[in-house]
């Protein structure tokens, strides 16, 4: 019995040390993309921080434009997709490289 009061404990800590790895936190995040033809290119950031009532639009300096930015809610290893149209205050497009 004294082995089982020690042990439990124990067995206790390791299982929760194990599940606090299982949990599913983090694992989606908002890419940001823009589509040419049917691919979708990922850019890093957000071009268009400010929302507002027209459609956020790059020019690529390697694939022309402008094309329309889009937002997606995908899995962390996951490629972006042209999902959700990102609006912007200002119409004019936004050069990305």
């Amino acid at each position: 019995m004294k082995k089982f009061k020690l042990i439990l404990p124990a067995l206790v800590f390791v299982f929760t040390f194990a599940i606090s790895f299982a949990s599913v936190s983090d694992m989606f995040v908002i890419k940001y993309a823009y589509q040419t033809g049917s691919d979708c290119i990922e850019l890093a950031e957000n071009p268009c921080p400010v929302s507002g009532p027209f459609t956020c639009t790059v020019i690529s300096s390697t694939n022309g434009g402008p094309f329309p930015v889009y937002l997606s809610d995908v899995d962390l290893s996951a490629p972006a997709q042209c999902a959700t149209a990102v609006p912007t205050n200002d119409p004019s497009p936004v050069l990305v490289p």
